[in-house]
């Protein structure tokens, strides 16, 4: 939940705080999120203070879904997948990321290894939001979508990203110049 709430469960100097929830639903397929509105009151040696104004509601879901990750080529032989993380909500906990090549979706682990099973690959820890995806096939058009987890479970995954195509770089030969004494 937000610091509002928080704070409303920590004691105040010689009181206590007290707060209320209000806007209660429950959360999920096609029900709304729960949400909670918060006014706090702070209990001295006088008495209880006034309620103050109720602070900004907090939705209590899943993830929502996250923009579509952006792939970069990386020296030319790796695709580097950068997301942004959820900017509402409960704490990211995790992040799972799929790579797609036109026929087959592969899941990533947290080193960047493709696993054609998602339960094989290992989650990515939510203080990354990125990945490096060595390996890869040339000329082959990739695309991913990325998920991110929270305390209640998974959202669903992002639409696919742009796609973006491993090429081999040619090395740039300098020509050779031979002289022939005799010409």
């Amino acid at each position: 939940m937000g610091a509002c709430v928080d704070a409303a469960r920590h004691r105040f100097w010689d009181g206590w705080a007290r707060f209320s929830r209000l806007g209660l639903g429950s959360g999920t397929e096609g029900q709304r999120p729960l949400e909670a509105l918060v006014q706090m009151a702070v209990q001295s040696d006088v008495g209880w203070s006034k309620y103050s104004p109720f602070c900004p509601p907090d939705k209590i879901a899943k993830p929502i879904q996250l923009d579509p990750p952006v792939l970069e080529v990386v020296h030319g032989d790796r695709i580097q997948v950068i997301w942004e993380p959820p900017k509402l909500g409960l704490p990211c906990t995790a992040y799972a990321v799929a790579l797609n090549d036109g026929k087959v979706t592969l899941y990533l682990d947290a080193k960047g290894a493709p696993h054609d099973n998602k339960d094989n690959a290992s989650i990515i820890p939510a203080t990354q939001t990125s990945i490096m995806v060595p390996l890869l096939l040339e000329n082959v058009a990739y695309k991913a979508q990325v998920a991110s987890r929270n305390m209640l479970g998974w959202g669903p995954y992002s639409n696919f990203s742009q796609t973006q195509t491993v090429v081999k770089e040619l090395k740039k030969m300098s020509p050779v110049v031979q002289v022939h004494p005799n010409r």
